[in-house]
Formats: structure tokens, sequence, C-alpha cells
């Protein structure tokens, strides 16, 4: 059996840390912390990195329960090098790799054709990225206006040699993605709201250039709202879809990895008592074209017994839409309708 979320809340306690101001670090939702605290989730090996950078909790005590489970009290905690351990860590050369410029570039959505790369500094041999064009630094700020100025993804600057390059972007607020360069699929643990572009430049001179690059919405929501009388008794709400995507395939531009995992949302105790305001989402990936799933909605109690359930058939999901439905969940006649609004681009709404 796994610890971790025992570990991580005992070390929560011990400090006097609270979950929601770890949650809002992370920028993770609340309930998302609490179920890793009581044991329903376990904590990833990069979020455990995460941890260990921002409240000095070490990574390997979390996941393994060996050693101080502070990070500066271990002589060598075992994890400094294991982020990508498939592949390694990178290394420079002389002659196997990408070639690197140490040139600092101020980002935005810009790209710098520039002839230093003739003249590259040295090679850095890194598997997942030996495909690339080159390396260099960048800093910079939000994509706005492409995304909103407060949604904070970040604007690339890179350097290219003459030719025509193929850019993939992809930008995601999902939890615990991991890269697969040989099927070319990033798959989260987590999947949150997702943007992507396949993106073609010709470099034909060494004149700076800027291109203006939208991202489109890959992600769409399932939102639930219970309308009746929350019990003192349940203690989460779970979604568990025949299909949903938890990857996407950024060559081909379509959802990948369907699997029908149960999802957990911790319900907090303010809502014990109250009627028609719980509410609950999950996201996952989608294309364009409209996919039906049969969802079973599930309250449990602290000991994971089902409280109520409800099985909605069908519901309909595509790219850029949240499909969003309510009903009562814990009575005895529980049903369903289903009606349509704009949150994102046409949502569905409907009750069951």
């Amino acid at each position: 059996m796994d610890y971790s979320g025992h570990r991580l809340d005992q070390f929560f306690s011990q400090n006097s840390i609270a979950q929601k101001d770890i949650a809002t670090q992370l920028d993770l939702a609340p309930q998302y912390i609490n179920a890793i605290c009581r044991g329903r989730k376990n904590v990833s090996k990069t979020l455990a990195m995460r941890l260990q950078e921002i409240i000095g909790v070490s990574a390997a005590w979390l996941l393994t329960g060996t050693g101080s489970m502070y990070a500066d009290r271990q002589e060598d905690d075992g994890m400094a090098h294991d982020d990508v351990p498939e592949y390694g860590q990178p290394r420079t050369s002389l002659s196997v790799g990408r070639p690197y410029y140490n040139v600092d570039f101020a980002l935005g959505f810009d790209i710098m054709e520039n002839d230093q790369t003739r003249t590259p500094d040295y090679l850095i041999d890194f598997l997942p990225f030996n495909d690339c064009d080159c390396y260099c630094n960048a800093h910079g700020n939000s994509m706005y206006p492409t995304i909103a100025a407060d949604d904070n993804w970040g604007k690339p600057s890179m350097v290219l040699s003459y030719g025509s390059h193929h850019i993939y972007f992809v930008a995601s607020r999902g939890e615990g993605a991991t890269l697969n360069a040989d099927s070319h699929v990033i798959e989260w643990e987590l999947p949150r709201d997702t943007y992507w572009k396949d993106y073609t430049v010709d470099v034909v001179s060494t004149s700076n250039g800027n291109r203006a690059v939208t991202l489109d919405r890959v992600a769409t929501k399932l939102k639930i709202t219970v309308n009746d009388e929350v019990p003192a008794t349940c203690a989460s709400i779970s979604f568990t879809p025949s299909q949903w995507y938890y990857g996407w395939d950024y060559v081909a531009g379509t959802p990948a990895l369907s699997r029908n995992t149960e999802r957990v949302v911790t319900v907090p105790a303010s809502y014990v008592g109250t009627a028609g305001q719980l509410t609950a989402s999950i996201f996952g990936l989608s294309g364009r074209s409209e996919w039906t799933t049969d969802v079973v909605l599930s309250s449990k109690d602290a000991d994971n017994n089902v409280i109520g359930s409800v099985t909605i058939i069908g519901a309909p999901f595509i790219s850029n839409r949240s499909t969003e439905y309510s009903g009562n969940l814990f009575g005895s006649s529980n049903g369903i309708d289903v009606t349509l609004s704009t949150d994102w681009l046409s949502p569905v709404v409907a009750t069951w």
C-alpha cells in the first residue's frame, strides 16, 4: 500500500502548513490535495519534487518513507536526477545532440531567425528533444493577448536555422504530465484546460520575424451540480466515465489513452446541509468531432461506501465545450434533464 499521502499529511501537521495554501502555490484544487492527504490518491514523483522545492519536504521520504522528512537534512535523497528516469539526464557533448547557444531572448511569440545557429557553444544530448532545432536561454511573461494575461502560460522565443520547421505547441494546466516522444503523446495524471497548435514556419533570411500563433483549446469538461441537500455522511463525489481521454497526440491532433478510471472529488464540510450549491468538474481531452460516453456518478462516505448513485447515458463531449448536468443524487427519485448553455463554446447543460 502507498502511504505517501499520509506522510504528506503528517508533514503538514507537524509544520502547521494549511492544505489550501499549498494548493494555491501549486495551482491545484484544494480538494485534490485533501484527497492525497486522506490516502485516496498517491503523491506522484513530479508532485513530490515540486513540494520539495516549495516547502522543503524530502521527495524521497514522501515517496519511500526512508530518511529524514526534511530535504535539507538528507545526505543524498536520491531524487535529484530522477525526474526522467526513462531518458536519463541531459548531457553536454561536442559530437552528439542538438546545438546550444548561450544567447538570452526576451520571450514573446516570436520566431528569432538568426545566423548565430552556425556557431553553437556546444551540443546537448537529451533523447526526448534530440529532434529539436536548438537550445537557448529564454524568459518572459504571459501569452497575452493570445490567451488571457492572467492565465500566465508563457511566451516562447526560439532561434531557427534556414529551412522549414514544423512546431507543435502544447500549453496545459494538467498535473503529472508524461511525454512519450516515440508515440508523440503527452499524458496527464490529472487533465485540465489544454491548448494545442500544429504550426509550420519557413526561415529564409537572417532577420527577426514575429509570428502570432493562436492555440486551440483541446480540452473538454464535465461539470455536475447536486440539487438536493448534501448529507453529513457525504465525503466525496466520484465520476466513472466509460470512455475518457487522458492524453493528446500532438502530431495527429487527436485525443489518446482512453480509459474508464474513477475520478474522485472531495466534498468540503462547508457544503454539508446545503442544496444546489455543490458542484464538481473533471477535464479531459477531445478532438473536434463530438463523441458520447456513459458516466456513473456516485456519492461516497468517508469509508468509501456508496450513498447515492446515478448513471448518465450518452453524455456528449467535444473540444472547447463544457457538458453540465444537475439533479438529485441523495434522494430516492433521481432523474436526468439536458439543456444547452454557452460557457466555453456551447456547453451542454443537463439535469439527471
